[in-house]
This record gives structure tokens, sequence and C-alpha cells, in this order.
């Protein structure tokens, strides 16, 4: 934690002394709990990939199967191959 200090005007400062003797904490945790809650509400928002969400399997069940689809996948070209190795 990196100390730091501020400015304020009194009856800010009288209000900040009021909310941590009400909670029962020191005037410094006050002040960290409301700067943590200010930056957090202006954070940008996480960025997605541009990519996310533009395929569409047409299997409503994908995620639950997909081990199922890998294997029938895996034997539709492994059959290809033991096919061209024939010819």
């Amino acid at each position: 934690m990196k100390r730091t200090t501020i400015f304020t005007d009194q009856d800010t400062l009288h209000e900040l002394k009021r909310i941590a003797y009400e909670q029962g904490q020191p005037v410094s945790a006050v002040i960290r709990e409301a700067l943590a809650q200010y930056v957090s509400t202006r954070r940008p928002a996480a960025r997605r990939f541009s990519f996310t969400g533009i395929g569409d399997s047409g299997l409503g069940d994908l995620a639950r199967n997909a081990d199922k689809y890998l294997a029938e996948i895996y034997e539709e070209r492994h059959a290809a191959r033991k096919r061209a190795d024939k010819r």
C-alpha cells in the first residue's frame, strides 16, 4: 500500500470522521473504500475480441458433446486417409 496526502474541506472531513466512527473503522479505511468504489465505476469496459460470437455451429449441444463431435471428425478423417492410401 502506498501513502498519499489529500486535501479536503472541513465539512467533508467531519463527515468522513462520523462515518468512520459509526463503522468502527479508521478514516483511512473509509477513504480507501470510497476511492476503490469510485475507481471501479470509471474503469473501461473489458474489451471483447472482435471475433467472439461470429460463428454458429448449428449444434445446440456442442459444448456438452464436444468430445463426441471431435471423435466423429477424427474418425471421418482417419477413414478418408485409409481410402486414399488404398488407391
